[in-house]
């Protein structure tokens, strides 16, 4: 009777674990012009690019790649370095959503400009260590 219990608990036991392990993971692209490849190789042919916040759905790993499906249905290998597991945050309105997107104007506004004041020559300390 006690070996029954067991081997029916250990049966619920493999089969939640079974479940949780083939649960597709659910990862999204962080990375402008993220590349699907055919194989998993940064050389392999390319099949599309993918834009930053797509929803992809993992379907196994290898290595530093995940091979995805993205919302078309279609299905590839991507870098794990271009995705996330928390979607990515919008971006900010007037930017581009990239690093140096708030960089494209600048708000300095200068009646002249003198380099007079940057020159200032080295420390007696860095002098001595010069020589």
């Amino acid at each position: 009777m006690k070996t029954r219990y067991l081997i029916t608990i250990l049966c619920a036991c493999f089969c939640l674990f079974s479940v949780a392990v083939l649960a597709a993971e659910t990862l999204w692209v962080t990375s402008d012009n993220a590349q699907l490849k055919k194989d998993a190789s940064a050389s392999s042919e390319t099949i599309t690019t993918v834009p930053i916040g797509v929803e992809v759905k993992v379907l196994n790993s290898e290595k530093r790649w995940h091979q995805i499906q993205i919302p078309s249905g279609q299905q590839g290998w991507m870098y794990r370095g271009r995705l996330s597991d928390t979607p990515p945050e919008k971006a900010p309105e007037g930017g581009s959503g990239n690093l140096f997107g708030a960089l494209t104007a600048s708000n300095i506004k200068a009646d002249e400009a003198s380099t007079g004041r940057s020159i200032r020559g080295l420390s007696e300390e860095t002098e001595e260590y010069a020589k």
